[in-house]
């Protein structure tokens, strides 16, 4: 609760060594209203976990690297992954030894996030390696980062994943891109159109022609 920080005869308050290993707040750790008079003491050597001085307990979550992503469809994000931060009202990171839970999901379409979707926090950070996106290449899929921790007053965080389409040496499979079979052309195209069995070969001593008639691929050998 709110309190005064009062010293008498004109003297100021000192804090001096204090220690919050495990905590915030190194001299003071406040929440509900700042306590008047801290800004007219003196203090040393107080050290914590963070807020060598003053902080709080997390009252929101913040994206550190980012809101929108660019990732493949049904592969595991290890580069660049989501990042979130628990902060206090002093925009300091919560580096509190009590781990918090956070939770990425998608309403309208649950089965767009796949795996690795909870993680818990480690020094105030949340790192969603591993998440698991899927959807069809080529689309954004949204999602909400969610924190049960009571102390938060912003406890959410929308994030927007990009599904790269896929690229020229791949095809469409179960909302996957699958890299081509060696030796192949245009296998972008026929995976829409017939079974990887079906795919055209170019080998060194024949020249092979694709050619389409009512929606088939074909092939024809010169």
């Amino acid at each position: 609760s709110p309190f005064d920080i009062v010293a008498s005869n004109d003297e100021k308050t000192t804090f001096l060594q204090n220690e919050a290993p495990n905590g915030g707040g190194g001299a003071v750790f406040w929440s509900g209203g700042r306590p008047e008079g801290l800004d007219d003491t003196t203090h040393d050597a107080n050290v914590a976990a963070y807020g060598g001085l003053e902080a709080t307990p997390a009252i929101a979550l913040r994206p550190r690297n980012g809101r929108r992503f660019e990732v493949d469809s049904g592969e595991d994000i290890t580069e660049d992954p989501v990042v979130l931060e628990l902060l206090d009202e002093l925009g300091q990171v919560v580096k509190s030894s009590t781990p918090a839970t956070a939770v990425v999901s998608n309403d309208n379409a649950p089965d767009a996030i796949l795996a690795h979707n909870v993680q818990v926090s480690s020094a105030g950070v949340f790192r969603f390696d591993g998440l698991i996106v899927q959807g069809t290449p080529g689309i954004a899929v949204n999602a909400t980062i969610t924190s049960e921790l009571a102390t938060l007053q912003v406890g959410s965080v929308d994030v927007t994943f990009d599904l790269r389409p896929c690229a020229a040496n791949q095809y469409e499979q179960d909302e996957r891109c699958l890299v081509c079979r060696a030796r192949t052309y245009f296998c972008s195209i026929l995976g829409a159109l017939a079974p990887p069995s079906s795919f055209v070969l170019l080998r060194e001593t024949t020249f092979v022609r694709v050619f389409f008639r009512y929606g088939t691929a074909h092939r024809r050998i010169i």
